[in-house]
């Protein structure tokens, strides 16, 4: 769990059009602590967080979760078993705000999830996204929004990897 507050412009119910300017991400159980400035990079617990890059597919951890619904939470595990072979591991915390600030502490290579409110991740993405990974909002396979967390690099492989297991859809150009 987590405690996570953002500022952000624009819409805060919109994830795909507000932009996060100030950020922090609290985890009571380890004390860590998250923060980020909109062009200003990003902090654990005061050190400057740089994500990592350069990862391939292959030995990429990737962090995820399940919706509360059972019939979607088992088309995810369907997903999830498809995807498995095609990374080093998967993992499954609990906190998605956390999972994100792990991709930019290096911790996770990788987070993806159907269905995070903005509230759940505006303070981490921006977290992220100041120590250089990458965020991007795609349509799931039964509606929602899927987004993806990743060290810059990874984000086209995983995408791709992602709609072949049928985690996400692709956007049609």
């Amino acid at each position: 769990y987590a405690v996570s507050v953002a500022v952000v412009a624009g819409d805060p119910r919109d994830v795909t059009t507000w932009q996060p300017v100030a950020g922090c991400v609290y985890a009571p159980a380890s004390g860590r602590i998250f923060t980020a400035g909109l062009g200003q990079g990003s902090e654990r617990d005061g050190e400057a967080l740089l994500a990592p890059e350069g990862v391939e597919l292959a030995e990429a951890l990737v962090g995820t979760g399940f919706s509360y619904d059972a019939a979607t939470r088992a088309r995810q595990g369907e997903a999830v078993g498809r995807l498995v072979p095609a990374v080093r591991d998967i993992r499954r915390a609990g906190a998605g705000a956390l999972d994100v600030c792990a991709v930019a502490s290096g911790e996770l290579d990788a987070h993806y999830e159907l269905g995070l409110n903005p509230w759940d991740i505006a303070a981490a993405v921006l977290v992220v996204t100041e120590a250089g990974g990458a965020t991007e909002y795609f349509d799931g396979p039964d509606g929602g929004l899927v987004s993806v967390i990743t060290q810059r690099t990874l984000m086209p492989v995983l995408t791709s990897t992602l709609a072949a297991a049928g985690a996400l859809v692709l956007p049609r150009f």
